[in-house]
């Protein structure tokens, strides 16, 4: 969890959008881009979008975090642990 998670559950989605697209920028460099902790991220950057009234982004970040989760199958390593 980080800063702009904790700032879009309690519906400030200004912040959480400018800290969760930092966080963003971080673990697509730590991870790549198709890691499921990117596809949190976007997950949740997608919810701050929908909070602000701006749908379709929201929508398109939403999307991006399904494409990225789609890769995984129950078997798969990564599925163990979520977080």
């Amino acid at each position: 969890m980080n800063l702009g998670h904790a700032q879009s559950d309690i519906g400030d989605a200004e912040d959480a959008v400018k800290n969760l697209t930092k966080a963003l920028e971080v673990h697509v460099a730590l991870h790549g881009e198709k890691h499921r902790i990117v596809a949190a991220n976007l997950n949740y950057l997608g919810y701050a979008y929908q909070q602000m009234g701006k749908v379709e982004k929201g929508k398109e970040q939403l999307e991006m975090a399904v494409e990225i989760l789609e890769q995984y199958s129950p078997s798969h390593p990564g599925n163990k642990h979520w977080w």
